[in-house]
């Protein structure tokens, strides 16, 4: 038998109530799927219906934000207990704090790739930001619509790196080497 803990709707409606509660602020679909995907039992027709029933009964809200536990969904909540085990709920809250610093990560970065109106390349425009200002940009000409998908694809997963190294290519000395250096 799979080690887990969720094993009816009534377990998964805690875990998705003590994501919320944890979390403190609303969150998508996909980072509450995610966080509740760390138990090895929880399935998503189960998370599916339950969210539902959650969001129908008043314990949970959905918004343009994403995801929230309601006033009367955190009193029964917190009413009931945590009957989760400790296990279960470090695994979902870690699950979802890694999943909300992707995503979190996933918007500071901006790739994008279009054709030249009227010519035969591409520019690619690639961008990170610290979140308040634009902290790098470029627009690169490509040769197809490919190469540029590959250089958004590189910047997308090493954004940060990218940057150390272009920031270090441009603090190099690049001031001409006396002939005696050169040999």
């Amino acid at each position: 038998m799979a080690e887990g803990y969720i094993r009816s709707g009534s377990d998964m409606k805690f875990l998705i109530l003590y994501v919320l509660d944890v979390i403190g602020e609303p969150i998508s679909n996909e980072i509450l799927l995610q966080a509740v995907q760390s138990d090895p039992l929880a399935d998503y027709f189960n998370y599916a219906s339950s969210l539902r029933e959650l969001r129908d009964d008043g314990f949970v809200r959905e918004d343009e934000a994403g995801y929230s536990i309601t006033a009367e969904g955190k009193r029964n909540f917190d009413a009931l207990g945590r009957v989760l085990p400790f296990s279960v709920r470090r695994d979902a809250q870690n699950a979802a704090t890694r999943a909300i610093a992707s995503a979190r990560r996933d918007a500071l970065i901006s790739a994008s790739t279009e054709k030249a109106e009227g010519r035969n390349h591409f520019t690619t425009r690639l961008s990170l930001s610290d979140g308040l200002d634009e902290i790098l940009s470029l627009s690169l000409l490509t040769v197809s619509s490919e190469q540029g998908a590959e250089l958004e694809r590189n910047f997308e997963e090493n954004a940060e790196e990218i940057y150390k190294r272009v920031l270090a290519a441009l603090l190099d000395d690049y001031s001409p080497k006396p002939e005696k250096e050169q040999k």
